[in-house]
């Protein structure tokens, strides 16, 4: 009787001590840190970097995208994106020279920083000289404007997604 004791002891205290590896193996599942994920349309742009200047890649859109990283360039973030556009044909009176520049449309020039309704660029003069101009919002487009996610693929191919 006494041996039978024993065994039933040690029998529930190996099952106690499976069900409790059992259940941390469980609850480390379901409950852990799984990587964020999500799917996008098949007509998205996938990107190589977040900037509508980087090429297009191929990423397979029918699996579940991790999410690696945000790149936040929207207004109420402090982020300033790195290219703009020119709009439309500029003639441009620097305030501080009163050098006049002519900056054509549809060219792309870095940005150095944001002020409140405008951007400050560098631009490279037709002497190439470099030279830093102010440009009003409404005269550029900056191309990294938005929400970027950097997501990879289950084949591990990266890219960068623009949010809506």
């Amino acid at each position: 009787m006494e041996q039978r004791k024993m065994y039933f002891y040690a029998g529930a205290t190996l099952c106690l001590a499976l069900g409790i590896m059992l259940g941390a193996f469980g609850a480390k599942k379901i409950f852990g840190s799984q990587p964020e994920t999500m799917r996008i349309e098949r007509d998205t742009l996938v990107r190589e970097w977040p900037s509508e200047l980087a090429d297009v890649i191929s990423l397979n859109k029918n699996d579940r995208l991790e999410i690696l990283s945000e790149a936040d360039y929207t207004s109420k973030n402090k982020n300033v994106p790195t290219i703009l556009k020119v709009n439309s044909y500029l003639k441009h009176i620097d305030k501080a020279t009163k050098q006049q520049y002519i900056i054509k449309e549809d060219t792309y020039y870095p940005i150095i920083a944001k002020k409140r309704h405008s951007y400050i660029i560098r631009a490279a003069t037709n002497k190439g000289r470099s030279v830093e101009l102010e440009l009003e919002e409404k005269e550029v487009t900056p191309l990294e404007e938005g929400l970027w996610r950097h997501v990879k693929d289950k084949k591990g191919y990266m890219g960068w997604v623009r949010m809506k």
